[in-house]
């Protein structure tokens, strides 16, 4: 998500420095935020190693679907492969809570008040319709202002 947001920011202010951006599964809008006052809940959920480690071992597919896994999917044998060692990634949480409690709190923030309709370079958006963790109709509704903004 901090990507997004830095490549966003980067390419509204130097335009002259920026060729084109590739955005792939990317936050774009929405403000589906939380109150600052979250912060502490977050990081402190961020801290609960083995707290996830059991409702990933007890709820398999609720965590897969936290992890942004499509509810029914049926992945191939390969599909399954990657797809439990992707459930491994986030392990140990606690170096990433710094980073998730500013995604959530600053980085998305910024990536809302980003005008897309602004950039000057060529912006392909790759989108996916069910990505529960960076949402289509944000990326669509954002993609529509800049396509009426260029007519």
């Amino acid at each position: 998500m901090r990507r997004t947001c830095v490549l966003l920011v980067f390419a509204l202010r130097h335009p002259q420095r920026v060729i084109g951006l590739n955005l792939a599964c990317c936050r774009l809008g929405g403000a589906v935020t939380f109150g600052k006052a979250f912060a502490p809940l977050l990081r402190l959920a961020y801290s609960a190693d083995r707290l996830f480690w059991v409702f990933k071992k007890l709820m398999p597919t609720a965590y897969s679907q936290m992890m942004g896994i499509p509810k029914g999917y049926q992945p191939s044998p390969q599909q399954a492969e990657a797809i439990a060692a992707a459930r491994d990634l986030p392990f140990p949480l606690k170096p990433r809570r710094d980073g998730a409690v500013f995604d959530g709190f600053v980085s998305n923030l910024a990536a809302d008040r980003s005008p897309p309709e602004r950039l000057a370079v060529p912006t392909l958006v790759i989108s996916a319709r069910d990505d529960p963790l960076a949402p289509y109709g944000f990326a669509a509704n954002d993609l529509v202002r800049c396509a009426v903004r260029r007519c």
